[in-house]
Order: C-alpha cells, then structure tokens, then sequence
C-alpha cells in the first residue's frame, strides 16, 4: 500500500528535502563505503581463495611428481606446477622445492599476489596467498601378486575364499577397478598397489590392507620383460603320460606335454625343463616332488612352442594333486627364479590351480601373456610364492597364505616406492 501523509506533513518533509539534498547524498556516500568495503571483502577474498585451491593443486601435483624421480626433481616439479596451474589475475612467485634424504620427504611452496577490485575503496590493492606441500617418500613392501594387463578391469579379483599374505598384491591396469574385492573373499594382506583403481567394497567380508592402498600409481617394471625363452633344442621326449606309476624325471626337452594322472608318484631332479607345445598337467592323487632342490638347485618348466604360438601350453593342476617344488636361486637361475615361464607369445588359456589341490611351491609363475586361476578349494602355503599373469583370479574357496619370505629371488618385484602427501 502506498504510504499518505497529510498536507503540511507532506510540505514540511518536502522543504526539508530540498534543503538537505547535498548533505544527504554525503551522508549516503559515507554510509555506502562500509557496505561496498563488505561486499569488496567478499568477492575479492573468494577470488584470492580460488587462487589459493589452484596453487594447492598445482604444488601437491608438483610435489608428487618431484618426489617419483631421483634427478632433476626441482625441474620435474616447477614443471608440472606450471603446467597445471594458471594465474587467474595474480602474480604467482616461483616455487621453492627441497628434499630431506633422511626423513625422505620431498616439499614445496609458493606464494601469490592478488589483485583486488573493489577492497581498493578501503585501500587495500592486494591480497597475499601463500600454500605448502610435502610427499613423503617411503619404501613399500615387494609383490607377491602381479597382473600385467595395463587397462583391464578385475586385473586382480579377489572373489570368495582366503589370501593371507606380508607382501603387495599389484596390478599395472589403469582401470578405476584395477583391483577389486567380491562376494564373500576375505583378504589380509600388507598392501595394495595399483596404477588405476581399488575397490574393496563388494565383499561381504571387510578387507584387511596393513598400509593405505596406494591407488593411480606409476606402473611397475616387470624384471623379465627382457628375457627370451632362447634356442629350444630337439625332442628328448615326447607325449609323455605317466598314469599310476613311480618314477623319476630328468630335465630335458618335452614335445607335445606332460601328463601326470591318478596316483602316479613322480620325483624331478633339478634342472630346466622345456615343453615345446603341450600342457603341464596334473591331476587326480598325483605326487610331483622335487629329489635334489635346494639353494641354487631348482626346477624351472619353460612353456614354449617352436610352432605357432598357439601351441604354446600352459599348467593345470587339479583334483587332490600334491605338488611341492621350487625354483633355483642365485646365478643357476637363468629365468630369475622362476618356477613356472611362459612365452609371452602365448596365446592359449591361462593356468589353473583347482578342485582341492594341495600346493606348496617356491618362486616365480610367470604367465604374461595368460590368466591365473586359483579356485576350488586350492590350497597354497608356501612363503615364497611369486604369481604374476596377465590377471590373477582368487576364487571359489581358494586358501592362499604366502608370508615369511627372505629370499629376494623369488621376489624378483622390487619394493614399490610409496608416495604419499603430508599437510
């Protein structure tokens, strides 16, 4: 409703009004600074926020990428701060970097003018930010499980059963679900490492991870990526099938596998054994042991193929079989401790380990190029167990517990460095 006042209300008010026009408009004026000062503070002090948050970012991306190098960290670090963050009308000093070699901390920090707009009716031109950053770089605990695969999801999967482990179950895949925890797996192990992502929400059972995963990490190297399964030489043997009986194997060259089924009691000495096509089998209440392994004497089974790559086999375990053996150590190991290699050109199913096996093994099974399957019951107790394949899968009641192990051979995946930020 409009407001009325009577006449000589309206007259008074009205002279008045003339008469004070200029003073008010000061008074006015005066009253309005405090509010615009308000308003200046409000808008200006956001602007130099958000610089401050894109500085923050910047440094802690700087920070990481100095501290995933040993030369020339500075330089690694002011550039990826310069690439990362933009000045948004401030004047951004250059950062400063150090790093302690005894705590192994790698730090940063950096600081900003930024202009005002409006605080500049209060005087005030400019606003100083300033941030910080620390990584800390520390040694992590060696794989024990390693997939290769660089991109797919479930490169490690974890579904039903037990993995007890001291060491880092890692995956190269940069997938956001590069390793993942389902159904009713119970996992206890000293660490997760991934170049992509963990999920370990998806078990009915909560996960056990000693450290902090460490998610979106660099890849890891693979020792034996230049290694060659080299000149395979003629048949010593071939289509070899030992079915119920005892006897002992000698290394040498299999053509077209080796099958090992029903109550058979088989002794290997020590030494490499190439399969040139076929399959390593064992099944059904087989007993494969080692006669003389011990230090640098060892068994490798090399599974190759001088025929297409299609051929080249790979190793099934099954049934009640009860397989003990280990790798050599030491310079008598010409595959770095390997147990089981596969030619990456493999293009054939991965290995499998299922249906109550009873497995106690020593050093490395190398599958690049294949999945690794353990299910059904298997059981795995050896301390010095290295699985590496193209993708793992822990499955179907499968109990593996590998912890306890000292020798560096067979765990030929060095100690992944961990870098993580500090405030």
């Amino acid at each position: 409703m409009r407001a009325s006042f009577p006449v000589p209300l309206r007259q008074v008010l009205t002279r008045f009004g003339q008469r004070c026009d200029g003073n008010v408009a000061v008074i006015f004026g005066i009253a309005l600074i405090p509010t615009v000062g308000l308003m200046g503070a409000a808008i200006d002090y956001t602007r130099a926020a958000n610089v401050k948050a894109a500085m923050q970012a910047s440094l802690d991306a700087a920070v990481l990428a100095g501290a995933t190098v040993t030369t020339g960290r500075d330089t690694v670090a002011q550039n990826h701060f310069n690439a990362n963050m933009a000045p948004k009308g401030s004047t951004v000093a250059v950062p400063t970097f150090t790093f302690d070699p005894a705590s192994g901390a790698y730090s940063g920090s950096v600081s900003a003018t930024v202009n005002t707009a409006l605080l500049g009716v209060m005087n005030i031109k400019s606003v100083n930010v300033k941030v910080a950053a620390t990584a800390s770089i520390s040694p992590g605990v060696p794989s024990c499980v390693v997939a290769l695969d660089p991109s797919v999801s479930d490169a490690v999967r974890f579904s039903d059963g037990a993995v007890t482990t001291d060491c880092t179950i890692s995956a190269n895949s940069t997938n956001a679900k590069a390793i993942t925890v389902i159904n009713s797996a119970a996992i206890d192990v000293s660490g997760i490492y991934t170049a992509g992502g963990y999920d370990g929400t998806q078990s009915s059972v909560r996960p056990k991870v000693r450290t902090a995963p460490q998610t979106y990490q660099k890849q890891i190297p693979d020792p034996f990526a230049g290694l060659s399964v080299g000149a395979v030489g003629a048949c010593n043997y071939s289509n070899m099938v030992y079915s119920d009986v005892t006897a002992t194997l000698s290394p040498g060259v299999y053509c077209n596998g080796i099958k090992i089924i029903n109550t058979s009691t088989i002794t290997l000495q020590a030494g490499v054994y190439y399969i040139n096509g076929g399959n390593l089998e064992i099944r059904d209440q087989a007993m494969v042991t080692c006669g003389n392994c011990s230090g640098a004497n060892g068994i490798t089974f090399v599974l190759t193929s001088t025929g297409a790559p299609s051929s080249i086999g790979t190793v099934i375990i099954e049934g009640s079989a009860n397989v003990t053996l280990s790798a050599p150590m030491g310079s008598s190991s010409p595959f770095n401790g390997s147990l089981f290699f596969q030619d990456r050109r493999a293009t054939a199913g991965g290995a499998t380990f299922t249906s109550g096996t009873n497995i106690k093994l020593s050093g490395v099974l190398y599958f690049p190029s294949s999945a690794i399957t353990l299910n059904g019951n298997t059981t795995m107790t050896s301390p010095c167990l290295t699985i590496v394949g193209k993708t793992v899968v822990f499955a179907s009641g499968a109990s593996v517990k590998v912890q306890g192990c000292t020798v560096k051979d067979y765990r030929p995946y060095n100690p992944t460095t961990v870098i993580s930020l500090m405030r």
